[in-house]
């Protein structure tokens, strides 16, 4: 059995226009993130989901249930989907450890000693919960935890990657064909008005 999965990130919140390690502290969406949101409610509208599935977080819930009032569809949480947990960077500037974000290799952020959960540790988390998806399903994420799955599990395509390569509102479609996943393309952001 074939399940087409889109993946995205939640619209922007105003810790991502200052820079802040957000991490599993639960942020709202700013009024830019509000418009990312109804652009991509827009460009899913005629796309037939049979799912909607967001992680917890309020910025990715809020994102989520815009995207899906056009169609209809009740969206589920599901905290396999929460943002990786970056322990005492939480509401930190980016700025401050841009040498470890900036790194190709991410699992060097846990050179720092913190308690912060490991990139493989998280695309574990990420890739579990995507197992008991079915048929065509939104998931929405984020940055973090979404590039660690997409650079462990596609490191052909996406081995390369860092965290600004994950914008606010992008858009990934993946398939799992007997729970085997293919990349199939990273699509366009939505423009928003």
């Amino acid at each position: 059995m074939e399940s087409s999965i889109y993946l995205t990130r939640h619209g922007q919140t105003e810790w991502n226009v200052q820079g802040r390690i957000q991490g599993q502290t639960d942020t709202v969406l700013s009024e830019t993130g509000r418009r990312q949101a109804m652009a991509l409610r827009d460009h899913f509208q005629g796309i037939s989901l049979d799912s909607i599935i967001s992680s917890d977080l309020t910025r990715a819930r809020v994102t989520a249930e815009i995207i899906a009032a056009p169609h209809r569809l009740q969206v589920k949480t599901n905290t396999s989907f929460r943002e990786r947990h970056y322990g005492s960077l939480e509401g930190r500037m980016i700025a401050d450890f841009k040498m470890f974000f900036n790194s190709r290799d991410s699992t060097c952020l846990n050179a720092l000693g913190e308690n912060i959960e490991h990139e493989h540790a998280a695309a574990r988390r990420f890739q579990g919960a995507l197992e008991n998806v079915s048929g065509k399903t939104l998931v929405v994420s984020h940055a973090g935890i979404l590039l660690a799955f997409l650079k462990t599990q596609f490191p052909e395509k996406c081995g390369y990657w860092r965290i600004h390569d994950i914008p606010n509102g992008g858009i990934w479609k993946i398939a799992r064909v007997n729970r085997v996943l293919r990349f199939l393309a990273q699509l366009d952001c939505p423009t928003i008005d």
